[in-house]
């Protein structure tokens, strides 16, 4: 039997979504406001600008995930819109799932104790040290179910 392990992770944080209504909400009334205070279209333009700048991020936060991908053939990313990775066994030299704390935030960190970090929420992954010495962790919501996964391909490898 073929063993598979496929996980997609987006940003569903409550407190995340909410500032970034917000923001946008705010520019949105200083906008309004500021249309029916000034006569100055400079002032209008740049106003426009990052009116459209706070209704984007939300629509990259919302189109952003993190898709993770284990089989016989190796380790697969893709972290929507901005990469994607694959890692071949015979590339990785050890692997573990681990608690890697709080790395600077959540998304692409470059430069932890853990090399680059791939997250989207919480604090446990899946920790690579491939053979050329690079270091990588892939963030999970699915730790036990990973651990798992990862033996039966110890023991198939």
């Amino acid at each position: 039997m073929h063993q598979v392990f496929k996980e997609t992770q987006r940003f569903t944080q409550w407190w995340l979504w909410a500032i970034n209504i917000l923001v946008f909400l705010l520019v949105s009334l200083t906008l309004y406001t500021s249309l029916n205070i000034e006569t100055n279209t400079n002032n209008y333009s740049w106003m426009l600008f990052i009116w459209i700048i706070t209704l984007l991020i939300p629509v990259l936060f919302w189109l952003m995930r993190l898709e993770t991908r284990i089989d016989r053939g190796g380790i697969y990313i893709k972290y929507v819109p901005f990469l994607r990775r694959s890692y071949k066994w015979e590339d990785i030299q050890s692997f573990e799932v681990i608690n890697y704390g709080f790395v600077g935030g959540w998304g692409i960190r470059f430069g932890t104790k853990y090399g680059t970090v791939y997250n989207v929420k919480g604090n446990k992954g899946l920790y690579l040290i491939l053979k050329s010495g690079k270091r990588v962790c892939i963030g999970t919501q699915q730790p036990e179910l990973l651990k798992k996964m990862l033996e039966k391909f110890k023991v198939n490898s």
